[in-house]
């Protein structure tokens, strides 16, 4: 039996890679890297998988593509099938109808293409399962893993008078927070609220005043407990943002933190206030700020939900369990 409680015998012998957009030292890769293929190698070579990033002189018998479809991935997918080497796609954006300047229609045409190969597609979130299921029948869902390290710490609730609102994502993507700009003024009129952004760098917002951290994943569990409350709007017209993953609400939830969000796919059924309007924002906010009690209560329920669901044993065992079927 693995440390995660996963019977590996349909993959013993088996070797895995993975293909990546970039190869880079753990700390400076890209989030999606980071947690769909970095951290899942870690975790299947703990359960004595043979898992790694691919290594041309090595011979494979499933290859997962993480988000890595220009040309000369493509070309490498092809040189692989016909070697009878299973590929996956793992893919975690919308690139089909995306309505943002950072996807090209060139990348349009290539991850159809990339679909059109691929034995398996695997996505972390259901919006985009169903999206992609549309071009390759075989499209599963596998979420994100919240490590155990955050579930080692937990906030401490108590009643306070500088409850501070935590908002953790890219530079570029702190301009969703003026979705809510008259609430969070409100709020610190009325109550006196802080602001926290954890980012890659200042985005220099015209809000209220806010403290920055710089983001660092090491000490990710660290910064988020530095908040009260996290909040997590979403521009919800924009296609794009549809197909976001849980784990922007889930790390602060598995730590004990109240979640107040846009209601993204995603999302929904978790313990998390989902808000549609600026009405309803201010009334949920408001409530955390003046109940601590509701706070802790939220945030317990929150860090038990997570456990259950987006655990490293349960997450690699749908791994464990879908490479199995594919290799078999």
């Amino acid at each position: 039996m693995s440390q995660t409680g996963i019977l590996d015998n349909k993959l013993a012998g088996k070797r895995i890679a993975w293909v990546v957009p970039i190869v880079l030292p753990y700390s400076m890769v890209m989030a999606s890297t980071r947690l769909r293929a970095y951290d899942v190698i870690k975790h299947l070579r703990q359960n004595k998988v043979k898992a790694g990033l691919y290594n041309p002189f090595l011979r494979y018998d499933l290859v997962i593509f993480q988000k890595a479809f220009k040309n000369k991935f493509l070309a490498l997918a092809e040189k692989l099938k016909f070697a009878k080497t299973k590929i996956v796609f793992d893919i975690n954006v919308n690139y089909i109808d995306s309505d943002t300047i950072f996807v090209t229609d060139q990348q349009k045409r290539d991850i159809k293409e990339m679909l059109d190969l691929a034995d398996l597609v695997i996505t972390p979130s259901s919006y985009l399962r169903e999206l992609y299921a549309r071009y390759n029948e075989k499209t599963f869902l596998i979420e994100e893993i919240i490590e155990d390290r955050f579930f080692k710490l937990k906030k401490e609730h108590m009643e306070k008078k500088d409850v501070a609102l935590l908002f953790c994502g890219y530079a570029v993507k702190c301009d969703e927070l003026y979705l809510i700009k008259d609430v969070l003024k409100y709020l610190y009129e009325r109550y006196k609220v802080r602001l926290l952004l954890i980012s890659d760098k200042d985005p220099r917002l015209d809000l209220i005043p806010y403290k920055f951290f710089k983001y660092n994943h090491k000490m990710l569990p660290e910064l988020l407990l530095q908040g009260d409350i996290k909040i997590s709007p979403r521009d919800l017209s924009r296609n794009y943002n549809l197909g976001h993953t849980f784990t922007r609400i889930g790390y602060p939830m598995a730590l004990g933190l109240p979640v107040v969000a846009s209601p993204l796919a995603s999302y929904k059924n978790s313990p998390a206030l989902l808000c549609n309007t600026a009405q309803e924002w201010k009334a949920a906010l408001e409530r955390l700020v003046c109940q601590w009690q509701l706070r802790r209560e939220l945030g317990q329920t929150g860090r038990e939900f997570v456990r259950t669901n987006f655990s490293q044993g349960r997450i690699i065992r749908k791994y464990t369990e879908l490479f199995s079927e594919a290799v078999s």
